[in-house]
């Protein structure tokens, strides 16, 4: 293997043990709440604008996967009609709440919503929705921010 192969397997190894360190009580709690929901007889609903949407799409029938898990797609926002389009959209006041209506979210149901930064229109839309009409307690909704910008 060469020098900067080994750096970087080192570097992604190190990065993996931070998240393992620092949210691993984060992650565990959320498969608590993934499985009672399951139990109740609920669906998990994925949501992402931009680039996340491809982290909904990867759950939908996926060998070995979870069977419901039902990713929130629409062209819109999944830069199906541009990326300047999709951009827009996603800092577009009112996008998520005829798209989270169309997918029929039941109390039960948990809503994982991923977002890079947690200040686009569309996620924190989608979180307030959910917070105020479907999820009733915090176990019915996750809100992953993957990264925060800083300066």
């Amino acid at each position: 293997m060469t020098k900067s192969k080994i750096d970087l397997n080192k570097i992604i190894c190190n990065i993996i043990s931070k998240i393992e360190k620092n949210e691993n009580d984060k992650i565990k709690l959320s498969a608590k709440f993934i499985s009672e929901s399951h139990f109740k007889g609920g669906k998990l609903f994925i949501f992402g604008t931009g680039h996340n949407h491809c982290l909904a799409e990867e759950a939908l029938h996926r060998a070995g996967g979870y069977a419901n898990a039902c990713p929130i797609l629409d062209d819109n926002i999944n830069f199906a009609k541009g990326i300047k389009k999709a951009s827009k959209a996603e800092r577009t006041a009112g996008i998520s709440k005829s798209l989270l209506k169309k997918y029929k979210i039941q109390e039960n149901d948990t809503l994982i919503i991923f977002t890079n930064s947690g200040v686009n229109k569309a996620p924190v839309e989608a979180a307030t929705l959910a917070k105020k009409n479907w999820c009733k307690s915090y176990s019915n909704f996750i809100v992953i921010i993957l990264q925060i910008n800083k300066g």
